[in-house]
């Protein structure tokens, strides 16, 4: 099954599209790291540290031997929504 993960980059999206990856499911994921932006704007850090959306999925590709695909913009667009279907 196709399953596109939304806030790919977020607690909960990352670990989804890991999980459905290994299940067998073709998926990607979509973000717009808004979390990420804020955090550096009020310029704070993450108590722990993470890798960036781009090198996870690398490390993914690399472990499982599964791509996923990356998609980074904004759902409010709805030209980046249509490219993605």
């Amino acid at each position: 099954m196709k399953v596109l993960v939304l806030g790919g980059d977020g607690y909960l999206g990352w670990p989804t599209a890991m999980h459905l990856s290994a299940a067998g499911h073709d998926v990607g994921v979509a973000d717009n790291f808004l979390r990420r932006q804020m955090v550096m704007e009020v310029g704070s850090g993450s108590l722990t540290p993470v890798q960036t959306l781009h090198e996870r999925v690398r490390a993914w590709r690399d472990l499982s031997g599964t791509e996923l695909d990356l998609f980074v913009g904004n759902l409010v667009d709805a030209a980046f929504v249509e490219d993605i279907f």
